[in-house]
Order: C-alpha cells, then structure tokens, then sequence
C-alpha cells in the first residue's frame, strides 16, 4: 500500500529529534501512523517492548479521533508530531 502521508519532517529546531506526520482523518491512516512512530521508536533506540507501547498509545490516540472527531465524509487531514531525545 502506498504511503498515504503528505508531510513528513524530522526537524532539529529545539534541540530533540522528531517527526511530523500528515494523514487523513480516517480508519486506514492508523496503520501508516503506526508504522511511522514504531520507526521513529526504533531510531531513536528504543526497546521493543517500548516500540509496541508507543505503537499501541498513538493508535489508540489515533482511534479516538477518527471514530470520535470527525464523520469520515468530513475528515480533514490531522497532523501529529513525535519527539524524543
């Protein structure tokens, strides 16, 4: 499947690492969200039992808001950003 993402930036401007990710508000982003911050959790050297907590954290996080936030006809893009040092 293709990377649904339309802006992806690590950026440096505060001193930590990060990542910002842009997806449509809808059911099939949480999967390319997800992938995303289990990437950015492995990079940034974290365990896997931590890489599985933060996956499962943004993914629910990401549940809420596309089951709570918006009606799917109506779903803007949504930005989140990840950062760690």
């Amino acid at each position: 499947m293709a990377d649904r993402s339309t802006d992806i930036a690590r950026r440096l401007d505060d001193g930590l690492e990060g990542i910002e990710v842009t997806l449509p508000a809808i059911a099939g982003s949480i999967g390319h969200l997800r992938s995303h911050a289990r990437k950015f959790a492995r990079a940034a050297g974290a365990t896997d039992p931590v890489v599985a907590d933060i996956a499962l954290a943004i993914s629910e996080a990401a549940t809420n808001v596309v089951i709570h936030g918006y009606p799917e006809a109506d779903a803007p893009h949504g930005t989140v950003a990840l950062r760690g040092s």
